[in-house]
């Protein structure tokens, strides 16, 4: 049941103001209609149904209802519920109207979580960019000062478009980081490990991209046997060592 909207109080009759005396009695609202009035949501923006109070980004509690079956709004995750009982609504009607509803809102969902990833997408890209234009104010600030070489930078730029050649902006940034690092005096190594944590690459892309600087990697020798194989040495290890010391014994 819709209500009538509140009307702006009616202006007295000039004579009525003068002489009160001669107005009628005004109606008074009984205790009844008050109540009810206010019930109705009268006074209050949301008043039949229990608010959401969580935190908003002003700092003041959300007025929104609750979702029923959910202590918050559609907007502060009671969303996941109406989806969950949109799917068993879905899956269990025949109504063509009501199906129509549920896939609309499905729909709406899937559309707001793909919005979600592309403004996360953006605020990432934006984040790099910002520290790749800080990366580059600094290798031209060690350019100029003279403790980094032209040659040194090139090879930098020139390895890291060889192992990550659609992604500038990482580049830049693992440049920056190796020249930070050596402008900290650390070794060499841990430079370039600091330059290949910034695009992230694996063994391979690692020998490649240090042949390209000059840098020569310290070889890991692995062990030819497999897992089982490795197991039964050491046990057999094990085993001698034991005889070993009885017989020492």
């Amino acid at each position: 049941m819709r209500l009538r909207p509140i009307r702006s109080t009616a202006r007295l009759p000039t004579l009525w103001l003068q002489h009160p005396e001669l107005a009628p009695p005004r109606r008074r609202a009984n205790a009844a209609f008050v109540a009810g009035a206010t019930l109705a949501g009268l006074h209050t923006r949301f008043p039949v149904h229990p608010e959401c109070n969580a935190r908003t980004k002003r700092g003041t509690p959300c007025k929104a209802p609750k979702v029923a079956g959910a202590n918050r709004c559609r907007h502060h995750g009671g969303g996941r519920t109406l989806l969950r009982r949109a799917r068993q609504t879905l899956a269990t009607t025949r109504s063509r109207a009501v199906m129509a509803k549920c896939l609309w809102y499905l729909e709406k969902a899937h559309r707001n979580r793909i919005r979600r990833h592309l403004k996360a997408g953006e605020r990432q890209l934006a984040r790099r960019e910002a520290e790749a234009q800080r990366a580059i104010a600094f290798v031209s600030q060690a350019l100029r000062e003279g403790w980094a070489t032209t040659d040194l930078v090139a090879r930098l730029y020139r390895a890291g478009d060889a192992v990550r050649p659609y992604r500038p902006q990482e580049v830049t940034c693992a440049a920056g980081a190796f020249l930070h690092s050596m402008s900290g005096g650390e070794p060499l190594l841990l430079r370039f490990a600091a330059f290949a944590s910034e695009l992230r690459v694996d063994e391979n892309e690692r020998y490649k991209a240090a042949a390209i600087i000059g840098l020569r990697l310290p070889e890991e020798r692995d062990d030819p046997r497999n897992a089982n194989e490795q197991v039964a040495y050491a046990l057999a290890s094990r085993s001698l060592l034991r005889r070993a010391g009885r017989v020492g014994r």
